[in-house]
This record gives C-alpha cells, structure tokens and sequence, in this order.
C-alpha cells in the first residue's frame, strides 16, 4: 500500500513539473541572464527605463507562466485554487533572490528599481491571468448548465 501511494505522489508531482515545465525554464533563463557577469562596467544597460521595461516583462512573464501551469494541472487543489496568488509570490521571491545574487556578480548589484520594476510586471501579470481564469470558469460553468 505504501509503495502505491509513493507512486501516485511521484506521479502528482511529475504532472506538476510538466505543467509548469515553461516557469521552470524561464526561471533558469532568467537566473542565466541576470547573474550572468558583466566583463566591464561600461556593458551596463544605457536605457535606464528600458531596463526597467525588461525588468517587469521578464517577470510578468514568468508569473504567467506559473499561474498557467498551475491552473492548468489537477493534482493538487489548492495550487490550482490559489494559482495566482502561488505564481506571483513565487515571481516575487525569485526576483528578489536574483536581485540579492546580482550584489555579488562583478559589475552587477542590487538595485531597489528592479525589484520594483520586477513587482509591476508580477502585478500587471497578475490582473490579466486573473481575467482569463475568471472567463475560462465561466466557461466551464456553461457548458455544464
């Protein structure tokens, strides 16, 4: 009986990672870029806004991506139920730890702006996924009826 419910866990879990195999990507490809380090100073991005723009696409693409994958795997109810709130806090907290590891990354740092910039992308991704799940319910309710 045990090893049937091991079974079943790994298999949930294997179908959680599948769901969300986007998010796992972008999350290295991001991790990649952003520690990646500078050989001078000079390579530092000369558009500040457009820095910031990068900033809060990459990361509300990444909270699209987890609340996609979330929402969108049936194992696990209350990740499903809480697919938002999980994606943005999981972008938030990422954007953060690769914020602290850019401090000490040769030519990179910490940069309060980024986190922000990172925060509207999370939010702005966050309201649109929240739109899209609400219709994709009420769908669902329809065509139940």
């Amino acid at each position: 009986m045990q090893n049937n419910t091991n079974n079943s866990l790994v298999k949930k879990v294997r179908d959680l990672l599948k769901h969300n195999l986007f998010a796992i990507l972008w999350m290295v490809f991001l991790a990649f870029v952003m520690l990646l380090p500078l050989p001078t100073p000079t390579q530092q991005m000369e558009n500040y806004l457009l820095d910031k723009l990068i900033h809060a696409i990459s990361y509300g693409i990444l909270t699209f991506f987890w609340a996609y994958g979330l929402f969108r795997q049936r194992d696990f109810i209350l990740l499903r139920n809480y697919a938002l709130p999980v994606a943005a806090t999981i972008s938030f907290l990422y954007s953060i730890l690769l914020e602290v590891g850019q401090s000490v990354v040769p030519y990179r740092s910490f940069e309060i702006w980024d986190v922000l910039a990172n925060l509207l992308g999370i939010i702005f991704a966050y309201l649109i996924m929240r739109r899209l799940i609400a219709e994709a319910k009420q769908k669902t309710q329809k065509a139940l009826l």
